[in-house]
């Protein structure tokens, strides 16, 4: 019997377990912490916006180039996005511009441009980009900062994308002299305001373009022009030759039949290929 008493006295007597960290030693955890955060954040954060003007670019591009096939198809630039058949989300709007993740794209003349929270990305007929305005700095391995020809820009930084008036405005009429016009803009869109009309036809009498009847034809460096009284107008190509508008001239179709195009865009494949002068319409493709 004493035994067991002295058995049960001695774990009575059994000491405590230690106590937990200390107040000091858990501040310095927390200090510890809060230098790693105050590190790997503002790179996280970094890292994310430079995602997103690389999907802006990759946007950029294709949009460029439906605009570019636009050109070539019908002889001006498209100016709605919905003209443009872009195969990505929110390329539909039938407007000049188009909101896609966080980025307002805008078309003009001459430039497709893309503006951020705090600085826009544009991207002319030249296929040349840079970041016309705004805090540019972070992406500069990405992109370059500067002017850009046809994509003048007058955001003042505030994130608009307004896109200066670059628009070359004339009237070409069958009779009389050509009429220059003014380039405004308005809400972001530019357009040509003319101040008078082309003369009717009852005002002047028909003529001739020098060696060419009117209403006659003829060719002259792939393209076949057509005198409609007194103007020298060009009506078409010949066979062999597209029309290059960048250039002003006809060239010869470089392109043979059903070459191939590929493009990847987030991870999605888009293939078009060239098909009577011409380029398809970019369809998803394996």
């Amino acid at each position: 019997m004493k035994s067991v008493f002295k058995r049960c006295v001695s774990l009575g007597k059994i000491k405590p377990f230690k106590k937990g960290f200390t107040l000091a030693e858990m501040l310095v955890v927390v200090l510890v912490i809060g230098v790693l955060a105050a590190i790997a954040i503002p790179s996280y954060t970094k890292s994310v916006k430079k995602s997103r003007v690389s999907d802006a670019l990759n946007n950029l591009e294709i949009v460029s180039t439906k605009q570019q096939d636009f050109l070539l198809n019908n002889e001006k630039y498209a100016s709605t996005f919905k003209e443009l058949n872009v195969p990505i989300a929110g390329f539909n709007a039938n407007e000049s511009t188009a909101t896609v993740g966080n980025f307002t794209y805008t078309l003009s003349e001459g430039c497709i441009s893309a503006a951020g929270p705090d600085y826009t990305i544009g991207r002319n007929t030249n296929n040349e980009v840079r970041c016309i305005s705004g805090n540019c700095g972070f992406i500069s391995d990405l992109v370059q900062e500067g002017d850009l020809s046809d994509c003048e820009n007058t955001n003042s930084g505030d994130g608009d994308g307004a896109v200066a008036c670059n628009l070359t405005c004339v009237k070409h009429c069958d009779y009389g002299d050509d009429i220059q016009g003014t380039c405004v803009l308005n809400g972001g869109t530019a357009s040509c305001s003319y101040s008078s009309e082309c003369a009717s036809p009852g005002e002047q009498p028909n003529y001739d373009c020098g060696d060419v009847k009117n209403g006659e034809t003829t060719t002259s460096g792939g393209c076949i022009y057509t005198c409609q009284n007194g103007t020298l107008s060009r009506t078409g190509v010949v066979d062999g030759y597209v029309w290059n508008p960048n250039q002003g001239k006809c060239l010869k179709n470089v392109c043979g039949e059903g070459t191939p195009q590929k493009n990847t865009v987030d991870g999605v494949h888009y293939c078009r290929t060239y098909h009577l002068g011409a380029w398809t319409d970019w369809t998803v493709c394996s």
